[in-house]
């Protein structure tokens, strides 16, 4: 109601993403894609990076792996951020997925770039260490079958 009777209120942006993050949480991804992709020309830097954050998020939720790497990667690559370690953060992300949906190679990538960046003792480069290791495991399992 608030959105419809004061479209010019100062605090608009921020209802429309509340609205947003609320579809996503209530599962309503479609709708929730549907009412933030509008509002992501309008907000600050800062904004513009959570609004994104919101629609990559309801993408893989939904199930659609391939466009939610496509939104991550619009994080990843809108640069700086006062949010800490965000670039990390999605690096998981996209290595999870990729790892998920057998994209092997481009996981390695991002958990690669998190080990070359955090180094692998550190609490970001362990996790990442793991996940190469499993994926080579993969890899190895596949070609040892494909061999068979």
């Amino acid at each position: 109601k608030y959105v419809k009777l004061f479209p010019e209120a100062d605090d608009i942006l921020d209802k429309k993403f509340k609205i947003g993050r609320a579809l996503v949480d209530l599962g309503d991804y479609t709708a929730a894609v549907e009412n933030l992709k509008p509002i992501l020309n309008e907000v600050s830097l800062e904004s513009e990076i959570l609004v994104q954050m919101t629609i990559a998020e309801a993408y893989e939720d939904m199930g659609n792996d391939e466009k939610a790497i496509s939104e991550w990667l619009k994080v990843l690559y809108y640069g700086r951020s006062n949010i800490p370690k965000l670039n990390i953060t999605i690096r998981f992300r996209l290595g999870s997925i990729c790892e998920r949906i057998g994209m092997y190679d481009k996981s390695l990538e991002f958990f690669e770039e998190i080990v070359r960046i955090e180094g692998a003792t550190s609490d970001f480069g362990r996790p990442a260490v793991e996940g190469i290791n499993r994926i080579k495991e993969r890899i190895k399992s596949i070609e040892g079958y494909k061999n068979n």
